[in-house]
């Protein structure tokens, strides 16, 4: 269970990705004989798959923010969202996460390696930088490489008619 509703809210419980969410929201006037109301379901979540330049020596990654769901008229609702994936071994495939729709507020990824050293990186920047759009209709995938040592972070945004690398030193 990804995802429960609460008085019309769906709120993602601590510890789990974003359900895969499309939507659509719309308030109808009933005040005639018939209302009509074509559908669109729009993308509510963002899949971001985070990868390395080489293999790392990595125990876990962690995606913290402050969105965890959506209210009823399907905008992001505030709370602890905090989602952690375990990794075996040396690292050198990508790995996903699924995040909701964000205000723009404070979104960090912490990369844990296997002596328990912690490297955070605030995500929210290096995706504002590389003008995502967090209120488009339609989100967008993002995929983030992490050039550690080389201290750099390399943010495309998919789906773009060109894929835009921002690096960004760490």
């Amino acid at each position: 269970d990804r995802g429960c509703v609460k008085d019309g809210n769906m709120i993602i419980p601590k510890g789990n990705d974003c359900p895969r969410v499309y939507a659509h929201f719309n308030r109808l006037y009933a005040d005639g004989e018939a209302v009509y109301e074509t559908v669109r379901l729009r993308k509510m979540h963002c899949l971001l798959t985070v990868g390395f330049d080489e293999p790392y020596d990595v125990a876990s990654m962690v995606i913290r923010g402050n969105v965890n769901g959506f209210d009823r008229y399907g905008y992001p609702s505030k709370g602890e969202f905090c989602v952690e994936s375990e990794i075996d071994s040396r690292s050198d495939i990508p790995f996903t996460f699924c995040i909701p729709r964000q205000y723009g507020d404070p979104l960090y990824l912490d990369v844990v390696d296997s002596g328990g050293g912690v490297r955070t990186f605030p995500l929210h920047e290096y995706i504002r930088i590389a003008g995502y759009d967090w209120s488009a209709p339609d989100l967008n995938d993002l995929n983030l490489k992490l050039y550690l040592t080389k201290g750099k972070v390399s943010v495309i945004v998919m789906g773009w008619k060109e894929e835009i690398f921002i690096d960004v030193v760490i």
